[in-house]
């Protein structure tokens, strides 16, 4: 790699020049609530180094690299090798397009970034490893809006945000894709009651050997996604703790790691189907928001649908979710706007008459032509074999086409409604 270097020797005099300079592109690439102490990866350096002294095959195995233009450190990857497990996972990658005055061109970048990916691949495929994980913070219609801004006039967050983006987009070039149906969050980095988990996708690249079918779509058994997570929560993360633990109640501070890590990897796999696609995280364009008709004996349908329609980039509305913010308002006005705002209508039927609440929303459809209007899509989904389409009586149509499953099957109608509402 003609621009990267692997840190292996801190004594060496420009490795140590490189490693100190990339502290501030680690700082820039990563808000703080995203990142570890930088001092760590020094820790993390010295460790594999003197493991590699005494063994012969390490594992794990961590590699730390900076980029270097024009001797300007301008970008850097973190990822740690488990050859046992057949695994990787990238804890921190990007390139900085502007490290002070200096300035380096989008195609330099985007060989950079091609160059890191190719260096990872090759660590991977040499540990025979099925291929890596890496977590990637959501991004919001606005983000997707910067792009097309000047570098000078974004802030040093913006700015951040749209490398973030970059990256990720040459990754999904190489076959990443995001695990879906996956609740995930990266665990705390200290433990501090008042510092929240962050929602994230965690994305999967497959090795080498099986990127010919990236563009294909590829499904994951749900036993092989479930060991893709644990890996990620009780070998990466707890092996961190482990790492930097120390002082007199170690074990006790541990126990309560494992506690917690386990009990966000029964979070994470509780909505698994039996078969978990893999899909592209859209950086292209934004997408219209969808409201979701629900009863309130299925609120768990639809936040299971919120979740999947929000984790491809559609902004999603229903009173369980958005309730909080409305406090104050009155319930049917508020309900109506996010209806008036929304581009798709997603109703989940259950029952059969509609209950009161979905039969209110019906009739503000009905009154309002959403059956017929361009700008509104209505979507039903009847769940449960013995249900049927509601009656004509209230007031939707019975020429809709119904995408009707049995519960067990319900990720499969959403994933149907999911491909439908992308195309259009």
């Amino acid at each position: 790699m003609s621009n990267w270097h692997r840190i292996t020797n801190l004594d060496e005099s420009n490795q140590l020049q490189w490693f100190q300079a990339s502290e501030e592109v680690y700082e820039l690439l990563f808000p703080a609530n995203y990142r570890e102490p930088w001092q760590n990866f020094k820790a993390y350096i010295l460790d594999t180094e003197k493991r590699r002294k005494r063994e012969s095959i390490l594992d794990p195995e961590d590699f730390y690299y900076v980029a270097v233009a024009d001797g300007i450190t301008c970008g850097m990857i973190f990822f740690t090798v488990y050859a046992s497990e057949h695994l990787a996972f990238v804890s921190y990658m990007g390139v900085r397009k502007a490290i002070g005055d200096y300035r380096i061109h989008s195609r330099t970048v985007m060989k950079m970034l091609a160059e890191m990916i190719e260096e990872i691949d090759v660590q991977v495929n040499k540990a025979n490893c099925e291929g890596f994980l890496f977590e990637l913070e959501a991004v919001y219609p606005e983000d997707l809006d910067l792009r097309r801004k000047a570098t000078q006039c974004l802030t040093t967050r913006q700015r951040a945000v749209v490398e973030r983006i970059r990256t990720t987009d040459a990754f999904q070039r190489r076959g990443a894709r995001k695990l879906m149906w996956v609740n995930y969050y990266q665990p705390k980095l200290k433990w501090d009651w008042n510092f929240p988990e962050e929602r994230m996708h965690l994305m999967f690249a497959p090795s080498g050997s099986t990127r010919s079918r990236a563009r294909e779509k590829i499904t994951l058994t749900k036993s092989q996604v479930k060991r893709y997570v644990r890996f990620v929560y009780l070998t990466f993360y707890w092996e961190g703790y482990e790492a930097s633990e120390k002082g007199s109640h170690r074990g006790t501070k541990l126990q309560r790691w494992k506690s917690y890590l386990e009990e966000l990897y029964k979070s994470a796999v509780e909505a698994l189907p039996n078969e978990v696609s893999m899909q592209p995280v859209d950086l292209a364009v934004s997408r219209p928001p969808v409201f979701i008709s629900y009863r309130d004996e299925d609120k768990k349908l639809a936040q299971l649908a919120h979740e999947y329609l929000e984790s491809l980039g559609f902004p999603v509305l229903y009173w369980g979710k958005n309730s909080r913010q409305s406090v104050g308002n009155r319930v049917w006005p508020t309900i109506y706007n996010w209806m008036n705002h929304s581009k798709f209508i997603l109703i989940l039927v259950t029952s059969n008459p509609l209950a009161e609440g979905q039969l209110n929303e019906a009739k503000y459809m009905h009154e309002h032509n959403y059956f017929c209007r361009e700008d509104k899509i209505v979507l039903p989904i009847i769940v449960g074999w013995r249900v049927h389409p509601p009656s004509r009586r209230e007031w939707i149509p019975t020429d809709l086409i119904y995408n009707k499953r049995p519960r067990a099957k319900f990720h499969q109608a959403m994933e149907e409604v999911a491909d439908r509402i992308q195309k259009l």
